[in-house]
C-alpha cells in the first residue's frame, strides 16, 4: 500500500499550477507515517516548517487545516532563520532559500527533525528527502539515510525501495 501511496503521475505542463505543491504537501502525510521520531516528544503539535519563501506554505495550511498526524494537531509555520525552528518535526527548505544549507542540514540532526527539499543537490548535500521532477514529468524523491539516521529518526525501510538512494 506504501508503494501506491507514493506514485504520483503528473504531466510536466501541471507543473506550472499549484498542483507541483499540492502533490508535496501530500508527501508530509505519507512521510509522517513512515518516521518515527525520537522519544519523549511532548508537543501538543505536528510541526512542518517552511524555510524560504515557497507556494507550498498556503497550500500545505489549506490542505491540513483541522488534520491530525501522529494523533497531534498539524500546524504549519514559515520561517527566515533556521534558530526558530525547534518545534519543527519536519522541515521544507523551500527551492528560494539563500541561507547557508550546512547549518540548516546540521541543525536538523541536531535536533531530529526531517528535512525535504525541492532543489537539485539537495539530497546529495544532506537534506534528508530531496523531490525532484523526472523526465516523464513524475514528482519523485530522492533519500539519504545515512542524514535520517544521524538525526537518530527510524524510518520504514520499505521507503528505500521509493525513493533514489543519495549520499551513500
Amino acid at each position: 500500500m506504501l508503494a501506491v501511496l507514493f506514485v504520483f503521475i503528473i504531466p510536466a505542463f501541471a507543473y506550472n499550477s499549484d498542483l507541483e505543491y499540492e502533490v508535496k504537501a501530500g508527501f508530509f502525510k505519507h512521510f509522517s507515517k513512515s518516521f518515527s521520531w525520537p522519544e519523549p516528544d511532548k508537543s501538543k503539535n505536528f510541526t512542518i516548517g517552511v524555510l524560504g519563501e515557497s507556494k507550498i506554505y498556503k497550500i500545505s495550511k489549506r490542505i491540513y487545516e483541522n488534520a491530525k498526524l501522529k494523533n497531534k494537531i498539524v500546524t504549519f509555520k514559515q520561517y527566515s532563520d533556521i534558530r526558530d525552528c525547534k518545534d519543527c518535526h519536519i522541515l521544507f527548505i523551500s527551492k528560494n532559500f539563500e541561507g547557508d544549507l550546512e547549518e540548516v542540514i546540521n541543525f536538523c540532526s541536531k535536533n531530529s527533525i526531517l528535512s525535504m527539499g525541492e532543489k537539485e543537490g539537495y539530497g546529495e548535500k544532506g537534506v534528508m528527502i530531496n523531490f525532484f521532477i523526472t523526465s516523464k514529468g513524475t514528482t519523485a524523491f530522492e533519500i539519504n539515510p545515512r542524514e535520517i539516521i544521524k538525526a537518530k529518526l527510524e524510518f520504514d525501510l520499505n521507503i528505500l525501495n521509493l525513493g533514489t538512494i543519495v549520499g551513500e
